[in-house]
């Protein structure tokens, strides 16, 4: 245990409480972005070696760059308030009044050099995007299903 300023012990929350604020909080930044933009596209590009991913067919899936947390690419679009329909293009009320905004997901998995010809060959609009409303409690920016956690 460190000492503060007058001497008296500082006590550090465990790390359970702090798992579970910095839950808190990462479900608090989501729902402020949920809130914030009209439309969300995240391309999920995975390649994680610390989670040891591997693709859906079971083979090698590569980082597009050289690290070790997977990456993702993502488009937060806000559209001008003259554009919007019914409190927003794409947006959808929930309970409270609040509006989120639609989220479009997609995954791209397999080697580096597969990322690399697909991410040159397409775009936003030639992408096939999985569509969904985020929920609370979590606000995820990929599809769940509740039923299977």
């Amino acid at each position: 245990m460190s000492e503060g300023p007058n001497r008296e012990p500082v006590r550090i929350e465990g790390a359970e409480e702090l798992a579970r604020r910095l839950a808190r909080l990462t479900h608090l930044i989501r729902d402020g972005i949920v809130e914030t933009f009209d439309e969300i596209y995240v391309l999920d590009l995975h390649g994680s070696s610390q989670r040891q991913e591997r693709a859906p067919d079971g083979t090698r899936d590569d980082n597009v760059f050289d690290i070790t947390a997977g990456v993702a690419i993502a488009l937060f679009v806000k559209l001008p308030p003259w554009s919007r329909r019914d409190e927003g293009a794409g947006k959808q009320a929930r309970k409270g009044g609040k509006v989120h905004a639609t989220m479009h997901h997609a995954d791209l998995w397999g080697l580096r050099a597969h990322k690399y010809d697909w991410l040159s060959g397409h775009n936003a609009a030639s992408t096939g995007w999985a569509s969904f409303q985020p929920e609370a409690p979590g606000f995820f920016f990929k599809p769940r299903n509740a039923k299977y956690e």
